[in-house]
């Protein structure tokens, strides 16, 4: 159900989220993207109107998909910025935050933390998610690794993840049990097999 929530349904869901256009100096210049766009704010302020706009049915899909794709960006950014074009080009994914005088991106982490605080999840269903969740998220990262020929171990990748300063403080139900099963998957998957 993950895997088809993320192929079938979540490209449609997550244009729903309300965006931002930065300025056009940050488009052209800083980001150099002039199609960019920001969405949810400082402490995804709005959390609780852009989760209106997905169905109840597939919010906890939802928001474990967002951090995906939002945690996977802002990683490749900060740990492999020579791959982070390639990732750019192929995804054009919103960046989480907000520009001013300049690009604000807020901790990926606040995707969860936030949702969970909104009180519209089912935190129990969310949980229950969270093994599929892991393998997707290994499985896209290796499937785009491999498809751009890329020369990052998908393992190297999360273990990037988990060891970035975001992740340091982790509350609430999710995110300690979504840290505790990256690591697990990150210490099984350097083990010599």
């Amino acid at each position: 159900m993950m895997n088809h929530y993320f192929k079938e349904i979540f490209p449609g869901d997550w244009r729903k989220l309300e965006f931002v256009e930065p300025n056009s100096i940050v488009r052209e210049h800083i980001l150099k993207d002039p199609s960019a766009l920001f969405f949810g704010g400082p402490d995804w302020r709005n959390v609780s109107s852009d989760l209106a706009r997905i169905s109840p049915t597939h919010r906890e899909h939802f928001v474990l998909c967002l951090f995906m794709a939002v945690i996977t960006d802002q990683c490749l950014h900060a740990h492999f910025p020579a791959v982070f074009p390639a990732w750019q080009s192929a995804t054009r994914f919103p960046k989480f935050g907000w520009s001013g005088f300049g690009i604000h991106n807020e901790n990926p982490l606040k995707i969860i933390s936030a949702a969970e605080a909104s009180g519209q999840l089912d935190i129990g269903h969310a949980q229950a998610l969270i093994p599929a969740f892991i393998e997707l998220f290994k499985a896209q990262i290796d499937a785009f690794f491999q498809s751009r020929d890329l020369n990052i171990r998908p393992v190297d990748f999360f273990r990037a993840v988990v060891a970035d300063d975001a992740f340091a403080q982790t509350s609430g139900t999710l995110l300690p049990q979504i840290k505790a099963a990256l690591d697990d998957s990150v210490t099984h998957d350097a083990q010599p097999q």
